[in-house]
């Protein structure tokens, strides 16, 4: 039996991967896109979408792109 993942911020993620092709995407291009700027808890949401990327790149949905990073900043890409 698979064990069941919380994803947090799960529709805002799950938006993302229906509506944009994800080649070479830091953490700010993901922000971008779930518009939580405008939300009054981004602190609390700009965590939650750091916990989700790693769960995602645990997960095998995404993956980190070794040869765009740095050492600070990361670049994902989809896994097909």
């Amino acid at each position: 039996m698979r064990k069941t993942v919380n994803l947090p911020l799960y529709d805002e993620f799950m938006d993302i991967f229906a509506n944009h092709e994800i080649k070479n995407w830091q953490a700010k291009h993901f922000w971008e896109k779930m518009g939580m700027s405008k939300n009054s808890k981004v602190e609390q949401h700009r965590r939650l979408m750091y916990v989700g990327l790693r769960i995602l790149v645990k997960c095998h949905y995404l993956e980190v792109d070794v040869s765009q990073s740095t050492r600070r900043v990361f670049s994902y890409k989809e896994t097909h």
